[in-house]
Parts: structure tokens; C-alpha cells; sequence
């Protein structure tokens, strides 16, 4: 085929939709159905904890969240397809204007066609539902196992046995015929690919060549979105402060929906006999939004991670940030992650320049640079040595941060060493 044609242009048709997958307790959502995104943040950050969240929620799982009770439905004929419609109104795949005493009779029957059953080593689907309210999962894991991902998914309220859910662990390079079959089962589905890092290696690729990260958007993502289906990419971090994915700055480029850093704001524990353990607080800062619902460096959400409070049960929780966690750089320099991780990186490749010559020389505007400068002092993460021929002029060095902490973490902030030469 060839496309380098003139197209025949239409005004008509669909618009982009807006984010409606992976949903805060708000009521926004953090993903555009059909389309591809990503989330990536260091190891053992949590990251693999919101796609179960995501699966969850398609799957017509809570979370451990209590929700207004949905009682207002009353059908003789099926007492159980009555409460999977009632969970779908819950979790926000069916709108509840939508259910009417007089529209029951056909969810119904839309819900049975909609039945499931295994075929061999695949999950084949009937008169699949549409693309914004098909509660299908598939989860291609890459890095982990079933038992993994199947008691993260147990933990969470997700249901044993739930034929909605498909899972693949590829060790090989997929056939045409193989992945053919697999993209026309996830017509319409919500697709997981979690550690897309990994998959270059299966694939025979370099992640940190952009022809290669071209080629396996091509090959793995975009086949995805041509049928109708919402992926989202699980990575890794290339940086400790949590700036940009591992490998080619390409692979921002080929999302097509939104893209997120996840940041530790408080690392997650579970309970046990030996631990109190520890709820997990993270923040979702956007990287890229292609269509312009949220600016880049806003906290979209603020995801908690609760192995604690009830124990043998994981609650995951999505909730929109308070006013001080949204602030965007240009309103404040001083809490803006993608501003200050760009700082951080100049410094630490930069040692020994003066503030003022960081602030003019890294890009953007002085007075923000010189803001978000002051912060990450403040933080510890840089250091300021006064210059002994100059009063008041100092020279910046950036401490090099271990795997898994966060120029954002609270916790594990760096205290700056102060000495007094007076008392030497």
C-alpha cells in the first residue's frame, strides 16, 4: 500500500475523544480510549500497581473503594447479570443516564452477547462491546509472571477465573499469524504492556535508537490502536530524578495519547508479622497530553498504594491532587518537576558553574530557573559553595542520587551538610 497519496479529506466523523480510562475518584480519567500511553518511573516505584488498578477498573472491580450503592435497577429474569450491569455503572464503563427501567431489557441482552468463552489457549469474545465500554483486558507481561500479576490482581478485588481477562508472558519474538490473532481478539480492548523496555530485547531492538523505538511502535503499539484499542506501556525511568523514559527521547514521540512520570512521594510497604508496613503515596505528573487536557508538569492524580489497613487486601486509589500538589511551572517554578529535573540534569553535567550562569545558560526564563534553583538547594539535591574570591557568588554541584530516589521523594530528601569554619 502505498501512502504517500493525497488523501481524500473529511470534515465529518469522530473527534478526538476525551480521557475516559483510568479514572480519578473525581470523575476525570487519565486515558483516551483508543489510543496508546505511557507511565514509567524507577523500579520497585509502584508503576506495575496502577496498571492493576487500570485492569481492575475494566474489569468492574472497586478497589477497596466504597461506592454510592446503585439499587435503583430491578429485573426479575437475571439476578446476576443485574449486579455485573450494576458494577459497570459503578466503575464508569456503562453511564448511568443511561439505565432506565425502560433500556434494562437491551444492557441486558448486550451484556449476554457480550459473554465469553475459551477457545483453546485464547479467550474469544462475542458481539464485543463498543470501544469506550468494553470491559476487556489483555495484560502482556514482560518482565514478571501470572502468579505475579495474578495476586496483585486477587489483592486488589478482581474476581478469580474473570473471562474478561487475558494474559500473555511472551519469552520470543511473536509470529505474524500469532500476533495477528492476538491484535483482533484486543479489538476494542484495554491493552497492557508492561515493561515495554523488555520487549525491545525480545523484538531484536535497541531502545536507545529511534529508528528501533520507530519499528516497535510500529510492530507492537500502533496495531493496537488500528482496532480500536486502549494500550498503555509500563517503563522505566532513565534518570534517578524521574524526568524521561529509559532510551530514546522517541518514545515520548510515538504516544499518542498522554504520558506520565510517576513520582514516590512515600514508598509503599505491606503489612506483615514483622512490619507495620506502609500506605504508598505517588503523584502522576504529566509528560506529554497530545490533546492538550492537562498541562505538562500538573500532578494529574495522586495514586495510594494501602497494603496496610486491610490485611491480605491491597486498595488502590486514584484522587485528583489538593491545589498545592496541581501548580504547573509557569505558575510556580518552585514546584515544577519537569523545570527542576531539567536543572538537576545541567548541574550534574555542568559542576562548578555559578548560579547566575546556570540560570542564563540552561534555558527558559532567568527569574523561573533561579526559583526552581533555590528549591532544589533547599532539597539538598544541590549544593552551593560560596566563592572565596567572590561574597555572594556560588558554585552549584548536584549530588548523584541512588536508583529508585526521586529529586520529588519527601522522604528521602538530602540535607545539605552545613559547616561553620568557626568552629574548626
Amino acid at each position: 500500500m502505498n501512502s504517500w497519496t493525497i488523501t481524500e479529506l473529511s470534515w465529518d466523523g469522530d473527534h478526538t475523544p476525551a480521557p475516559n480510562l483510568l479514572r480519578v475518584s473525581d470523575g476525570s480519567a487519565l486515558l483516551y480510549p483508543g489510543l496508546s500511553h505511557t507511565i514509567f518511573a524507577p523500579a520497585g516505584s509502584g508503576k506495575s500497581w496502577l496498571a492493576t488498578l487500570l485492569a481492575a477498573q475494566r474489569l468492574g472491580c472497586t478497589c477497596g473503594r466504597e461506592w454510592v450503592e446503585y439499587d435503583h435497577i430491578y429485573y426479575d429474569d437475571d439476578v446476576e447479570t443485574i449486579t455485573k450491569i450494576g458494577q459497570r455503572v459503578k466503575s464508569g464503563l456503562i453511564p448511568e443516564s443511561e439505565v432506565t427501567i425502560d433500556t434494562l431489557p437491551r444492557l441486558i441482552e448486550q451484556y449476554r452477547e457480550s459473554t465469553v468463552h475459551h477457545t483453546g489457549s485464547y479467550i474469544h469474545q462475542e458481539g464485543c462491546l463498543d470501544r469506550h465500554t468494553d470491559p476487556r483486558v489483555l495484560y502482556i507481561d514482560f518482565e514478571a509472571s501470572w502468579p505475579v500479576i495474578r495476586d496483585r490482581l486477587l489483592a486488589a478485588g478482581v474476581e478469580p477465573g474473570d473471562f474478561n481477562l487475558s494474559y500473555i508472558h511472551p519469552h520470543e519474538k511473536p509470529t505474524a499469524e500469532a500476533l495477528r490473532e492476538v491484535i483482533d481478539w484486543a479489538a476494542g480492548a484495554t491493552v497492557v504492556i508492561d515493561g515495554i523496555t523488555s520487549a525491545y530485547a525480545i523484538m531484536g531492538l535497541d531502545d536507545n535508537s529511534a529508528r528501533d523505538t520507530r519499528l516497535l511502535y510500529q510492530a507492537l503499539i500502533e496495531p493496537f490502536e488500528t482496532v480500536g484499542a486502549t494500550v498503555l506501556c509500563i517503563d522505566h525511568t532513565a534518570k534517578a530524578d524521574g524526568s524521561t523514559p529509559l532510551g530514546s527521547g522517541q518514545k515520548t514521540a510515538t504516544v499518542t495519547g498522554a504520558e506520565y512520570a510517576l513520582h514516590v512521594k512515600k514508598a509503599p510497604s505491606k503489612r506483615t508479622d514483622t512490619s507495620p508496613g506502609q500506605i504508598g503515596r505517588l503523584e502522576l505528573v504529566v509528560s506529554k497530553d497530545r490533546h492538550g487536557s492537562r498541562a505538562k508538569g500538573d500532578v494529574a492524580a495522586v495514586f495510594t498504594i494501602d497494603g496496610v489497613t486491610n490485611p491480605g487486601r491491597v486498595d488502590l486509589a486514584l484522587d485528583p491532587p489538593k491545589p498545592a500538589e496541581a501548580t504547573t511551572g509557569p505558575r510556580d517554578p518552585e514546584h515544577d518537576p519537569v523545570l527542576m529535573s531539567k536543572l538537576y540534569r545541567f548541574v550534574l553535567d555542568n559542576p562548578n558553574m555559578t548560579t547566575n550562569a546556570v540560570a542564563e545558560q540552561a534555558g527558559g526564563r532567568k527569574a523561573a530557573n533561579l526559583a526552581a534553583l533555590h528549591s532544589l538547594t533547599e532539597r539538598g539535591v544541590i549544593d552551593r559553595t560560596e566563592n572565596e574570591s567572590r561574597k555572594g557568588s556560588y558554585r552549584l554541584t548536584a549530588r548523584p542520587l541512588p536508583e529508585g530516589v526521586s529529586i520529588f521523594n519527601a522522604d528521602l530528601r538530602y540535607v545539605p551538610e552545613v559547616t561553620n569554619d568557626a568552629e574548626k
